[in-house]
């Protein structure tokens, strides 16, 4: 039966996908001595999401400072959170707007409100800008969740308590 084939390669599908996920976590994680806790961090940038500005901020825009005035950061060692946090962008979906994002808007449609930078010994290996609506990483936009605002406002919380 053609739907149950189909079910059985979108169920094989997302368990690789589930695999290649935990082993590229365990993989930045691994540490010869030390654990990872000094080998991978994550530094959150943000700004508060009440935040009202007067035109959208794209990424180039946040990262030259325009609102440096309201933003504050956090770093967060190699833990629990920093793999919850994977999981939440393994799983987020590509948004319908990629389309329009990379051939009329490109970049201001994302608005961002923080950015969350991967460190792997002391480099930066990730960036993903992070605006109310959507995720920006590598030039492809990914629809926001529920999951990975909660897993990011965990993280800030769990520094700033």
């Amino acid at each position: 039966n053609t739907g149950t084939t189909k079910r059985i390669i979108i169920a094989n599908f997302i368990t690789m996908r589930k695999l290649i996920s935990l082993f590229c976590i365990i993989w930045l994680c691994a540490n010869e001595a030390t654990g990872c806790a000094n080998n991978l961090k994550i530094k959150i940038i943000y700004a508060p999401a009440t935040l009202q500005t007067v035109f959208s901020i794209s990424p180039e825009y946040f990262d030259k400072g325009y609102i440096n005035h309201s933003t504050d950061s956090v770093y967060v060692e190699c833990d629990s959170l920093i793999y919850d946090f994977f999981n939440c962008i393994q799983a987020l979906k590509v948004s319908d707007q990629n389309s329009r994002y990379n051939s009329i808007v490109k970049p201001y449609h994302t608005n961002v409100r923080g950015k969350v930078l991967l460190y792997k010994e002391d480099q930066v290996v990730k960036v993903y800008y992070i605006g109310q609506f959507l995720v920006l990483y590598n030039d492809t936009l990914y629809d926001i969740d529920e999951k990975l605002r909660k897993n990011i406002d965990s993280m800030i919380v769990s520094i700033i308590s």
